[in-house]
């Protein structure tokens, strides 16, 4: 059995992470395009280089976003104000009717609801995953994850080589530098903004209290107990939140060594190193059924 992930109060510094590799565009966007370019959604690549760290970036705040929204944020607090459906020609009432929430929160709702505008709905959230995480995707990942597994567990006698980390590496990061584009920045942003709004909501103790409370804690806890209500299929967020850390960090790591990578330069690469340990988390909580 893999080991839990860190508890869900951390996500905190890994929305932290993601901004920051989102501003990392937006500097190198400015840089590249002036800051006429900061006002455009679709811009074209920042650089001809086969990986743009930057770019890869972006795929890594959106890989991370992906695997939240598996877990159930933004799409458990969608759902929860979502307007009423008409069924065998009678409108039902929308999710949130279900629960006494106080004023305060149903006004907090209804703003959450209003700025539907600016952000991607699930449909074009799907959109967005398929854009970059279609395949070839999975097949080039999974090359990563076995030669970084296969090299961490390489005896110490084994003289260190990263020929095979390398050729995967580059691969991936090529193909996710050419997909993370444009924008899909912009559709990020609003993701990561959705995700933050969303913990917060969840975590305000008047809507835990008209929510029953219970186990397990945290908003995570509220939605694995309120998934069939609310969204009408049960959700199991601790795997989607392991992968969420894992699958980011690994990314991230492409994106910090995309010249090395694209240079054919030395990758120096430890057999403990981090992104080794989270290549094994990613592919544990794969694997689980």
């Amino acid at each position: 059995m893999p080991a839990a992930p860190r508890p869900c109060t951390e996500l905190e510094a890994q929305l932290a992470a993601c901004r920051a590799l989102l501003d990392d565009y937006a500097h190198a966007a400015f840089e590249r395009f002036g800051a006429a370019g900061l006002g455009l959604v679709d811009l074209p690549p920042l650089s001809a280089d086969a990986v743009n760290p930057a770019q890869v970036g972006v795929a890594a705040a959106l890989l991370w976003a992906r695997e939240l929204d598996a877990a159930g944020l933004p799409r458990f607090v969608d759902a929860l104000v979502a307007p009423g459906r008409e069924r065998g020609g009678r409108v039902t009432l929308p999710p949130v009717a279900d629960y006494p929430f106080p004023r305060a929160v149903m006004e907090r709702l209804h703003a959450y609801r209003a700025a539907t505008s600016v952000r991607p709905d699930p449909l074009t959230r799907r959109a967005y995953y398929e854009r970059v995480f279609g395949p070839p995707f999975q097949q080039r990942l999974d090359a990563l994850l076995d030669a970084l597994i296969e090299h961490g567990r390489e005896p110490d006698i084994v003289p260190p080589s990263t020929a095979r980390v390398q050729t995967a590496a580059l691969s991936l990061a090529a193909l996710l530098s050419r997909r993370a584009q444009g924008a899909v920045h912009f559709a990020v942003q609003h993701i990561v903004d959705a995700v933050a709004e969303g913990l917060a909501i969840l975590r305000d103790p008047q809507v835990r209290q008209a929510m029953g409370g219970g186990l397990p804690p945290g908003p995570f806890g509220l939605i694995e107990r309120h998934a069939g209500r609310v969204l009408g299929e049960p959700v199991q967020p601790t795997r989607h939140l392991a992968r969420a850390e894992a699958g980011a960090e690994i990314v991230a790591w492409l994106a910090e060594h995309a010249h090395a990578l694209a240079g054919g330069g030395g990758l120096a690469l430890p057999r403990d190193a981090a992104v080794i340990r989270a290549a094994e988390r990613w592919r544990s909580f794969s694997e689980e059924t």
